[in-house]
This record gives C-alpha cells, structure tokens and sequence, in this order.
C-alpha cells in the first residue's frame, strides 16, 4: 500500500500538552487505568466539561481489562477522574458467556448525543481480548441511555432476553467486515420534519475495517437512523439496526479511523477530524481533516494535516483519537491521546489537548 498524504495543513494549531495522565501505583484508580488512558472524548453540560476516556489495567494487576472512565472539569486543565462510567458484562454478569452477551468483553469510548431529556450513549465493544494489549476486533457498536450525563447508564443488552443488542453488527464482504465500532453522531442537516420519506433523521460517523490481502484497512462509514433506540441481535442478517450507506465516506486507501465532526457557521462548512494511520507499524501517527458543505458528499482531496509529530509537544509516535468541542468564536479544542516520546504501543498513553483557531476555513490552509 502506497503512502496517502494529505496537500494541506491547518495553521493556527497550538498544543497545550499533557492534561490528563494514567494513575500511579497508590493512586485510587490505579487498578483500572494504570496501565494507561485513552480515547478521549469531550462533552460539555452548562459550564462543566466531561471527559469520557478508556483505562487499562495496571501492569501488575492479576488481570487485565479495559474500562470506560469519567473525568469532569471547569476549565479543561484540571480534572476530577469520577470512576468507572460503564462496564462490559464480563465484569458486571459474569454468568453471561461471550457467545451470548455483545460487551462481553470491554464497553468503552462512547459517544453521547442529547435529545429532550436522554443522552444516547453508543460505545464499542469487542469479541476477542488481547492478553496484554487493548481488545481486538471485530468492533460493534452498542447502546446504552440515562437521564445525566454523569449517569446511571441503562445498557439495551441489559433488559431480559436482549444480550444480543447491537446498534448495527459487521458484515462479511463489506468495508466493514471486521470492525464497524461508533463515531460521532449528529441529526442530518438535511432532515426536514417528521413527514421527510427521503432524509434519515440522525448520521453517526463510525470507524470500519476491513482485511484486504492481510491487512486491515479501515475507513469511516455513515450509518443512519429516525429511531436512536433502534437495536437488534448481532447475529441476525435483518433487523431494526441502523442503514449503513454503501461506500464508506472516503477512499479506504487513506486508511483513517475515528471521527468527531465540527460546523463551521462563518461559511457552512463541516469539518470531519480523523486519525490516520501509519502504514509502516499500523498505528495512528496523526489527525487529519476533511472538509464539505454536502455531508452526503465527501472529496477525498478536501483533507488536511491538523496534527502530528511536528506540533506535538509530547508525543512523536503514537497520536490518537481527536474529538473536538467548541470553546468560544475564536477556540476549537481538541482532545487526544499519545504515548510520551516516539513509542506506538496502544498502552501507556496519556490525554493532551490542543486549541485550533476559529473560524475554520480551507482558504486559509497552508499547501505542503
């Protein structure tokens, strides 16, 4: 495979390092995120902000397993860690076997969206664990509900007979056949009302996988829905699962991962940030981002370098998952996870944070 690399890049990019970092040994969540953190993904509830981020055993723990975290904060430099957010049935039912239950193994890095007065949490869990690094795919994506954002989350999986529940599952032959875990998710601008036959109501941007001659190449999807609830079992052909559009949204020869969408109201763009992987260790190097005014419509050549090694004040390696969350008219944050130094390894990471300078505009980016 070929190196994609990207035209452009966005200035006014400046990272603030390290702002969040795994537990040490004595500290109280040591035994679920010693072993590192990330993953991160930021909300925002009236003045408060929450940090929803993976955890991984310590090394010395007599086993090991991936944890969903929350962290709360009011100035996004100081955070409070709040513990366990939710846990794979492994932990919680340990009755339930693997063949039956869908978050056997993990429930992590989930993304939330607000209606009236719900959060819809659509995390990822996993068939296979990994001995001494994170799950392995296949990925899914599942759904769990609370009325705060802080929770109790109630998991669809959880109600009697359910165990099975998964948002939409993977699909042999397809882009998404090894992984088809949760994204971003937002109502479609282009919904018009109840009555619209045309338009799904809601768009996730979710992270697919595919094994194409031995190697696994990921791409993002645009699945869709009018019900936020909707849920089946992952072992049926047909379902009330979400429609998954055809083609993922760009070339999978760009081979990006993760998502978190930005609009941009100054000229009706979005912004779609990314990570890209490095094609020499399979790891994510980098945050890109593509851009359009049609979210049905994506050019591949509309992408930019936002972050790597050359702005990274901390990790020259390993750079993983952006979520992005407006502070004000001039600041874009973004969140991310990294490994100190040049390491790849997806353990022994910590959370940094960068700003980006509003307001986005492709005109401004500077050709590489």
């Amino acid at each position: 495979m070929g190196i994609i690399k990207c035209k452009y890049r966005v200035p006014g990019v400046t990272d603030i390092g390290i702002v969040l970092r795994r537990s040490k040994k004595g500290e109280l969540l040591y035994e679920q995120d010693g072993g590192g953190i990330r993953e991160a993904i930021i909300n925002r509830e009236g003045d408060a902000f929450y940090l929803f981020y993976d955890g991984w055993s310590a090394q010395d723990m007599p086993y090991k397993m991936c944890y969903n975290l929350r962290a709360k904060s009011n100035d996004l430099i100081h955070w409070e860690k709040q513990g366990i957010n939710i846990e794979g049935a492994r932990k919680v039912h340990p009755e339930l076997s693997r063949e039956v239950c869908s978050d056997y193994w993990c429930a992590v890095s989930p993304w939330i969206l607000r209606e009236d007065d719900t959060y819809y949490m659509y995390y990822i869990s996993s068939e296979n664990q990994a001995g001494d690094s994170t799950p392995l795919p296949p990925y899914i994506t599942l759904l769990a509900t609370s009325s705060s954002i802080e929770g109790p989350w109630q998991k669809a999986n959880e109600k009697p007979g359910k165990h099975k529940q998964v948002c939409f599952p993977v699909r042999p032959g397809t882009f998404y056949n090894d992984t088809a875990s949760a994204g971003h998710v937002m109502r479609n601008p282009k919904w018009q009302g109840e009555g619209d036959t045309e338009n799904y109501k809601y768009m996730m941007f979710f992270s697919t996988a595919a094994n194409v001659s031995g190697y696994l190449t990921r791409g993002i999807g645009i699945a869709r829905t009018n019900d936020l609830t909707a849920t089946d079992d992952y072992d049926k052909m047909e379902g009330n699962f979400w429609h998954i559009d055809e083609n993922p949204l760009a070339p999978l020869e760009d081979d990006v991962e993760n998502s978190s969408v930005y609009y941009e109201e100054a000229n009706g763009i979005y912004f779609l940030f990314v990570n890209h992987i490095d094609p020499t260790n399979s790891y994510t190097d980098a945050v890109w981002v593509y851009w359009t005014q049609d979210t049905d419509s994506w050019d591949p050549e509309n992408k930019a370098v936002v972050f790597d090694a050359s702005n990274c004040t901390w990790a020259k390696g390993a750079i993983g998952m952006p979520t992005v969350l407006k502070l004000d008219d001039k600041t874009l944050v973004m969140m991310y996870d990294g490994v100190y130094g040049n390491g790849t390894g997806h353990l022994g990471r910590d959370i940094g944070m960068a700003t980006i300078s509003l307001p986005l505009s492709p005109q401004s980016f500077i050709k590489i």
